[in-house]
């Protein structure tokens, strides 16, 4: 990139005064030698700075950064192919190193600006420049690695602007001539934290909350406020003595300090005293010298149900009866203790889980520090902004401080979710308000969100920024001065859509949240109402425009990285939006030959690729593309499948059990024939007919007739008896999507009038080093696993249950056996043997359910409803389903046919 100085604007005017061209140039090269003369000469031929003092990234519990030893000299050499000169103080001599940077807490530089660092936020740094030397310089060790990574960021553009494989950029320079200045930086939001930024060195779908940027980013968490409660009231302290400090449910003291659990009893008298008395010696405490908050945070679990806590309950200002009341009750009485003791500590809590506004008529302690959980992505509703903005103030109203708690996500969408002038909006609405501080769950989803959390980062220094600058900046760093217009143009597009459609959506999504709700959409299909395919066909147009335009084969990379992630939100529209008009028609109770017509017309724009199968193949290349762990499917075609499947094709199948027919293929024609009754003439002829009715007919074949054996199998893994007459249907279906997946299942199916055994092997590549389960009980879901679900059909056993099952009795039966042996039951020791092997190409089981433990014999049903779900990478996310469903767990007519053979 040439020379970095900023001498161009001086020559500019010049120009303006001079009459020839070779005035100018005299005049330009003198001012110019001016002006090199005034800057500090960190690159320039022969004159080359020093680093004096510590050059390296510390690793600290705040930031969880690694040592990075000579990180400022490496960078700089990495952008100018110079190494400078690394000294110690004691060795630095200003008559040989005319030129020097001094980093930290050198003492020229406490000399110098020592006194400008007390008694100001932790998070603030100086860098100033002068001719001769630079000071890099923070109020703590971590902030001077703020002032060293925002030097290289101000002055050379080095960075990590995204926290991907190619986000750390480091422009080339052959010359870099540094402005003299002067500057303060402190925070505006002095606590500022991202959970799970999502980087690309993140392994497989675990979640590595310890993410960073190779680069640090200026993010310091300072304030305690999450699930905590809990810690104080510990079983291991008072399980035994003090059974009433425990939460009360259901008229029983339950023993437990969970984050997941119902809270203590804080309406008991002595268990304010303990956290008055734990508060105290947490402050006491010469560890936690620096520590300015401590957290009372509920649980994620609930509350104590008892008499005395819920008397405590009231309204909040709003007049909504909830839990707010109680728990600020519970606060202030520490609250004021506090203040007696430590006047300058806070109390970091959660505004949330009932607690979420101020209580009526009474006052809260104002060394109460409430994070406000809420979401500005929904602010294009003007309802939802007033609501959060009512929110706000009337916290910021009652207490010295607030926090804000963002729902950044990522996870859980598979949209952009792009709304930085709506969250500058807030941040600085909140800092106008007095002193803040801010956290985010991000789960990052960068392939789609790509400058969003850079540009948060930067609002949280400094919210008055004007967010399209910001973004006008990250887009010509990313993508060079030709590209970025596109860029820019594309990124603000999607933001747009996200602001002017949520009014698109339904008031309430059908997680059953409502649109002021911080979770309102999240992992939930009514996201894509956001985009239309035309919306995303336009987005998309942008992307390749700028992949012709682009020359670098670096920046075509770059483009790439958001044109790839972007075809899995191009996926989710279109599977969303194809079947439209078949979603009205049933809602309207449509005839099914209507309701098919419409699937079948649907299918002119339905996609053939599974969304979620192709985002797992990015995160495979790259995990900060998306954050996986909540994939959104789209279930409609499948659903509205199942009803037509669930109708006359099943109603012919169940009439034909009852006569006593058992032979599979008969029972399969049957089932088609119905289906063709309602398929329109000469559907053959027709691409999109075709599609829709062979997977509707491959759903007709989803019947298995178990015959009856008299020496049962030994149940060894080898699969080798006789008995096992093995089916392969294909395809099997996302089991909610119902795109289709290829690779072969076999199964096989047996009975002796008492149990039933099961037999399959699961074809899959690579199957070796996937992680493997063990143990009865096993979370077995989370692995590559197959779930089998059985249940009668309600026609024959109208209102049925298992025996023997806790809590609520079900109707349906599961178990999920998986790779390494691991197994899960529904209903303990249903299952009575099973054995899992595999290969590196295929695994396989078998086992043995108990039919006469579930109800379930031949002596009593004639055929039962059966489903098989495979995992195919685990976490219950990536199941391929025998029979295509959006319920496949909880619903008994997701489901083929087990007939039982005689």
């Amino acid at each position: 990139m040439g020379t970095r100085k900023w001498s161009s604007r001086l020559s500019v005017r010049v120009f303006a005064l001079c009459s020839t061209l070779t005035l100018f140039a005299q005049i330009t090269r003198a001012l110019d030698a001016k002006v090199a003369e005034a800057m500090f000469p960190l690159v320039d031929g022969n004159r080359q700075a020093v680093i004096v003092g510590n050059d390296t990234i510390n690793s600290c519990k705040e930031n969880s950064y690694k040592m990075v030893k000579n990180f400022l000299q490496s960078y700089i050499q990495k952008s100018t192919g110079v190494k400078l000169k690394h000294v110690a103080e004691k060795d630095y001599d200003p008559k040989t190193m005319p030129y020097a940077i001094f980093l930290g807490n050198t003492k020229v530089a406490r000399d110098k600006y020592g006194s400008l660092l007390k008694d100001v936020d932790r998070d603030s740094y100086i860098i100033s420049v002068t001719p001769k030397a630079v000071y890099l310089i923070g109020a703590r060790p971590h902030s001077t690695q703020f002032a060293m990574a925002d030097f290289l960021y101000r002055h050379m553009g080095i960075a990590t602007y995204i926290p991907t494989k190619w986000g750390t950029i480091v422009p080339k320079h052959k010359t870099v001539l540094v402005p003299t200045g002067f500057d303060f930086e402190a925070p505006a939001f002095n606590s500022r934290a991202f959970s799970c930024l999502r980087t690309y060195n993140d392994t497989g779908a675990r979640l590595n909350y310890g993410s960073k940027t190779d680069i640090p980013w200026r993010l310091y968490r300072c304030d305690g406020f999450h699930h905590n409660i809990q810690n104080f009231i510990k079983v291991k302290e008072f399980g035994k003595t003090h059974p009433e400090y425990f939460p009360e449910i259901n008229g029983k003291r339950i023993i437990i300090s969970s984050a997941t659990g119902p809270g203590p009893c804080i309406a008991n008298p002595d268990v304010v005293k303990i956290f008055i008395k734990k508060v105290r010696e947490y402050f006491d405490s010469p560890k936690n010298k620096d520590k300015n908050t401590i957290s009372l945070g509920m649980t994620d679990g609930g509350w104590c149900e008892c008499e005395k806590c819920q008397a405590m309950d009231g309204k909040d200002i709003r007049g909504v009866e909830n839990k707010s009341t109680r728990y600020y009750t519970f606060l202030n009485q520490i609250g004021k203790a506090l203040k007696e003791t430590h006047p300058d500590k806070f109390i970091g809590v959660l505004a949330y889980a009932g607690a979420d506004y101020p209580p009526a008529d009474m006052r809260v302690e104002p060394n109460i520090l409430p994070y406000i959980c809420q979401t500005r992505a929904n602010w294009g509703d003007e309802n939802v902004r007033q609501e959060h903005m009512k929110q706000t103030f009337a916290w910021t109203k009652r207490v010295d401080k607030i926090g804000i708690y963002e729902y950044l996500y990522g996870s859980g969408f598979m949209v952009p979710r792009i709304y930085n002038k709506q969250l500058a909006e807030y941040l600085r609405m909140v800092i106008s308000q007095g002193k803040a501080g801010f956290y985010a769950e991000i789960y990052s989803n960068h392939g789609l969100d790509g400058p969003k959390a850079w540009i948060v980062e930067k609002l949280l220094w400094n919210p008055y920024q004007d967010t399209d600058k910001l973004l006008k900046i990250w887009c010509r760093t990313v993508f060079g001065a030709k590209i970025a217009p596109l860029m820019e143009s594309y990124f603000k597009y999607l933001e747009e859509c996200n602001t002017r459609n949520v009014k698109r959506c339904p008031e309430i999504g059908t997680t059953g949240k409502a649109r002021d709700s911080k979770f309102y959409l999240l992992q939930d299909e009514k996201q894509f109402e956001l985009f239309t395919p035309s919306e995303i066909k336009h987005a998309d147009s942008i992307l390749a425009k700028a992949l012709v335009a682009a020359k670098s084969a670096e920046i075509k990379k770059r483009i790439k990285y958001f044109k790839e992630c972007l075809e899995v939100t191009d996926l989710s529209v279109r599977a969303y939006h194809a079947f439209n008009k078949a979603q009205e028609l049933a809602k309207n109770n449509a005839s099914d030959k209507k309701i098919l017509a419409a699937l079948i017309e649907g299918e002119e724009i339905a996609p053939e690729k599974d969304s979620i199968i192709l985002m797992t193949e990015l995160v495979e290349k790259d995990p900060s593309t998306f954050t996986p762990s909540m994939p959104v499917a789209v279930s409609t075609s499948t659903e509205l499948s199942m009803r037509l499947i669930n109708k006359a094709p099943w109603n012919a199948v169940h009439k034909a059990i009852g006569e006593g027919v058992t032979d599979r293929g008969a029972l399969v024609a049957a089932a088609g024939k119905e289906l063709l009754a309602i398929a329109p003439k000469n559907w053959k002829s027709s691409k999109n007919a075709k599609k829709r009715i062979g997977t509707l007919l491959a759903m007709t074949e989803r019947i298995v007739v178990a015959n009856k054996i008299k020496k049962a199998p030994v149940i060894d893994g080898k699969l080798d008896e006789k008995c096992w007459k093995w089916q392969v249907n294909k395809p099997w279906w996302s089991w909610k999507g119902g795109i289709p997946y290829q690779n072969e299942t076999k199964t096989a199916y047996c009975h002796d009038g008492k149990n039933l055994y099961v037999a399959f092997r699961c074809f899959q590549n690579n199957l070796n080093s996937q992680p493997k389960c063990s143990g009865y009980g096993a979370s077995a879901w989370k692995f590559i696993s197959m779930e089998i679900f059985l249940n009668p059909d309600k026609r024959d056993a109208p209102g049925f249950a298992i025996p023997g099952q806790k809590g609520k009795p079900k109707n349906y039966f599961q178990a999920i056996p998986a790779i390494g042996g691991g197994i899960y039951c529904s209903i303990h020791d249903v299952v009575k043997k099973w054995e899992v092997t595999n290969t590196d190409t295929y695994w396989q089981a078998e086992l043995v359910i108990d039919l006469d433990k579930l109800g379930m014999s031949p002596d009593k049903f004639k055929a039962l409803r059966l489903n098989m779900i495979r995992n195919v990478k685990g976490h219950g996310h990536y199941g391929k389903g025998w029979f295509p469903s959006f319920a496949a767990h909880n619903h008994e007519n997701a489901r083929g046919w087990l007939v039982f053979g005689k």
